[in-house]
């Protein structure tokens, strides 16, 4: 059996090379015209407000209300699960994630007896924690999903492909398409002249660029296999941008050499550009809150003068920012 576990150890290289032989193709530029709209593209989305629905590798889906800002990794969200009678439900059921690009904060309602009404149990993350990075909020809030849907492959990766490692070579080609309107761009990259990896991807060009899939073979066992894939769809013009409300991906199981149960994002609200107010990714902890300080394994008690008591979930998050947290 393939050790798929080797696939992880690669990846690094893996999931940035990609493109088709030069034989059948032409080199891989970053300034040709198609990589040059799709660089372009990328640009457009700068700041996001969100509701969506996101499921994540089929496990219960829960709706997230995001603001973001995507160039200076500045978010708050607020993730709330369905209260469903009869079924066990997770716990916590409402988690506020905030940051401001350097610290974070994340947090969940507190309950039990001798609890203020209203509290929230807090975890502080300064800058450089392990938990602190946009890895996890790209997978605890899909937003990893949501990036790699407005930022192109080639755009992502474009230091990897001008960095190729030694032996390694990058092509590319482009073919209509089976639906009209919609371009073929596979990029294949070989290894001493073998195809090692391919990545390819539907893209619509003419009235503003759509990326609709993507799709990465790798050669294992002799034979190309499917190690992740992304389909996007119900893409409605926001603002002068393409934007998909619907996000499927899918990726291989490297322990195992299983697809995983699809991931699924669809948006029910979308606003692209908004201008944010000053201070919108300051966090202030409601009346009575426990703070865990992860820089010294501390905890600190919230009190103010007026306590934020009785108030609903939408209220704390509205309250949450009426104090200035430190």
């Amino acid at each position: 059996m393939f050790p798929y576990w080797l696939i992880s150890c690669l990846s690094g290289v893996l999931l940035f090379i990609s493109g088709v032989a030069p034989t059948m193709g032409e080199s891989f530029s970053p300034q040709s015209r198609t990589e040059l709209l799709l660089a372009a593209a990328a640009k457009q989305v700068s700041t996001l407000h969100a509701v969506y629905r996101y499921s994540w590798q089929g496990q219960q889906a829960c709706t997230i209300m995001l603001i973001a800002d995507l160039d200076t990794n500045q978010i708050d969200a607020t993730k709330m699960y369905p209260l469903i009678a009869g079924r066990a439900e997770p716990f916590p059921p409402i988690i506020h994630w905030v940051s401001d690009g350097k610290r974070a904060w994340w947090g969940h309602p507190n309950g039990g007896p001798g609890i203020v009404p209203g509290s929230w149990c807090i975890k502080f993350f300064p800058s450089g924690a392990p938990l602190n990075c946009p890895g996890t909020t790209d997978a605890d809030l899909g937003l990893g999903q949501i990036k790699k849907a407005l930022i192109p492959w080639t755009v992502r990766n474009q230091w990897r492909l001008r960095h190729l490692p030694a032996g390694f070579t990058l092509s590319v080609r482009t073919q209509l398409g089976k639906i009209k309107g919609r371009v073929r761009r596979t990029y294949t990259c070989w290894r001493r002249g073998r195809e090692f990896s391919k990545e390819v991807c539907a893209i619509a060009l003419s009235g503003g660029v759509r990326v609709y899939s993507t799709t990465l073979r790798v050669m294992v066992g002799g034979r190309m296999r499917v190690m992740r894939r992304q389909r996007l769809g119900m893409f409605r013009m926001i603002n002068g941008v393409w934007f998909p409300l619907r996000i499927t991906s899918q990726v291989r199981n490297l322990a195992t050499g299983v697809m995983r149960l699809p991931t699924q994002i669809t948006f029910s609200h979308v606003e692209i550009n908004p201008i944010l107010p000053s201070g919108a990714f300051e966090y202030t902890a409601p009346e009575g809150s426990e703070i865990y300080d992860e820089s010294n394994k501390s905890v600190a008690f919230v009190h103010y003068p007026v306590a934020l008591r009785g108030a609903g979930g939408a209220a704390l998050i509205r309250g949450a920012r009426s104090v200035r947290g430190k």
